[in-house]
């Protein structure tokens, strides 16, 4: 028995005709099919005609990225110049490192406050040592002698580390206090980063970086990282430097009333100490220890 509720499935063969143009799905499927031919046929002279190009990033693009990342590393640069010299102000140790006229008016003003005159002086740097840079100071003072003790004794006072290596006394007149003082100190300071190193390293960083402004930010950027890490090695040996320093002030004042005893029997009324040695000898310009 047939079922006449279920539809009937339609199977075309090849030999089979296509549905008549006449019916409405056949004119449906024939305006489909036109259609897609024309699009495709239309494509392909597009893209015979305009033939697709590369893509390119645009000059002012590039110039807009270079400028984005010069102002990245500039703003780089300045916040380690602000910490390079955030170290250097927290230096103590390094007794103005950098600023002489600031360590000479620092000296000037102690001489004064003792009641001295502060008279001439002299910073030579010497070879480093480690990473550690000597400097040497020289410098004169006129005044009593009883205010010597307090003249020096306040420049160990301070957190700066001060070695005393040599003293020298004169007499203005016999027998009596005013004296000249001559004395040669050690000074402690980081080491200053060596340019033909950093210009090595910049050279092969910078290889690639074509842009001017670009190399000497990132040349500044160097400095101030290596000004950073001379500034640690200088501070991790301080607590050495400053346990000498205490040592030598101790040998200092006990010399001084040493070298008062000496004065009046000094032929010339001068007497010289060098305060390297564990103990230290007074000397006369008769070269006779006392």
């Amino acid at each position: 028995m047939g079922k006449p509720d279920r539809p009937e499935l339609r199977v075309f063969s090849a030999h089979q005709k296509l549905p008549d143009p006449q019916n409405d799905v056949g004119k449906l499927l024939l305006a489909i099919g036109l259609m897609t031919v024309a699009f495709l046929a239309c494509f392909l002279a597009w893209i015979k005609i305009f033939p697709p190009t590369p893509q390119t990033v645009s000059e002012t693009r590039t110039a807009a990225q270079s400028d984005l990342s010069n102002h990245e590393l500039k703003f780089a640069v300045e916040q380690l110049e602000i910490e390079v010299r955030q170290n250097e102000r927290a230096l103590d140790a390094a007794f103005f490192s950098g600023d002489e006229p600031t360590l000479l008016a620092f000296l000037t003003l102690q001489a004064e406050s003792a009641g001295m005159q502060f008279g001439e002086s002299e910073v030579t740097p010497l070879p480093r040592d480690g990473v550690v840079r000597p400097i040497e100071l020289t410098f004169t003072a006129e005044g009593n002698f009883y205010d010597l003790p307090i003249f020096l004794d306040g420049l160990f006072r301070q957190r700066s580390v001060l070695i005393i290596e040599t003293l020298s006394v004169t007499s203005k007149v016999p027998l009596s206090p005013q004296v000249d003082t001559r004395v040669t100190a050690r000074l402690y300071r980081p080491v200053k980063p060596g340019g033909a190193g950093l210009l090595a390293l910049a050279s092969q960083e910078m290889g690639g970086l074509v842009d001017a402004g670009a190399r000497g930010l990132f040349s500044a950027a160097l400095q101030h990282a290596a000004a950073l890490e001379a500034m640690d090695g200088f501070r991790s040996e301080v607590t050495r430097l400053s346990e000498n320093s205490d040592k030598n002030r101790q040998r200092v004042m006990e010399t001084l009333p040493r070298i008062l005893k000496a004065l009046p029997s000094a032929p010339y009324g001068q007497v010289y100490v060098d305060m390297r040695a564990p103990k230290p000898k007074i000397q006369t310009d008769q070269n006779t220890p006392y």
